[in-house]
């Protein structure tokens, strides 16, 4: 029977797309530029394919920050200077706390049933700060990030990492929930963890596929695993 709740973020409980759009509007903003709501498709299709290749080991973060921007405004032809932009997109990122509208009833309900942990690729600080901002952050015993542990996910670095915290544990009593097919499920699945990927379509990959959070909590109150 699943006991441990292991949430990604963005995605997950977090509106990454709403969230990236108002930094990126606040970043234009700030450099004097004008924002088109355009943009963000150029931008999400970028990001995916920059934190791709760091979950595959083929760069790190800092090099992902050094050519996200350079790449976005190259493909929008937009004389910037990528690099310093993208401080400034960090910046807003940082405060940026869109939630799905289920998020918090959901986390509160489950709470009372499972103990809850954060496990994301994202700065350690950066999503503590968005997830307290979101009011979301009292639900969760701990943050696992990349950069404290030291190895992205899917990397079974990572995920012995958060197994040793959390006491070792029998592996199908934790449930990895994520929307990254790559990092989430197959990370977890690949280390021996249950997994639920958050998403509108099925995958073999996933022991549940479920398009909200609420489905998850109907999920796990239909069949606990």
């Amino acid at each position: 029977m699943i006991k441990y709740l292991l949430f990604d973020v963005d995605n997950t409980l977090l509106d990454f797309r709403r969230c990236a759009d108002g930094a990126l509007a606040d970043s234009f903003r700030e450099w004097g530029l004008l924002y088109d709501p355009d943009y963000l498709k150029t931008f999400l299709k970028v990001n995916d394919y920059y934190w791709k290749r760091l979950e595959d080991g083929e760069i790190t973060k800092e090099e992902l920050f050094k050519t996200r921007f350079v790449t976005i405004f190259k493909l929008l032809n937009i004389n910037v200077d990528g690099r310093a932009f993208e401080q400034t997109f960090i910046k807003y990122l940082y405060d940026s706390c869109a939630c799905y509208e289920d998020t918090a009833d959901v986390l509160k309900t489950l709470a009372e049933s499972y103990d809850l942990y954060i496990i994301s690729n994202a700065s350690l600080d950066e999503q503590k700060n968005r997830l307290k901002r979101a009011g979301l952050l009292s639900y969760f015993k701990e943050v696992f990030t990349s950069e404290d542990v030291g190895y992205a996910k899917p990397d079974k670095r990572f995920f012995e990492h958060v197994y040793e915290k959390l006491g070792r544990p029998k592996k199908e009593e934790v449930l990895v929930i994520g929307d990254s097919l790559n990092a989430d499920i197959r990370g977890g699945k690949g280390f021996g963890f249950k997994t639920c990927w958050i998403s509108d379509k099925n995958s073999n990959d996933a022991d549940l596929s479920v398009p909200s959070l609420s489905e998850l909590l109907r999920a796990l109150r239909r069949r606990p695993f």
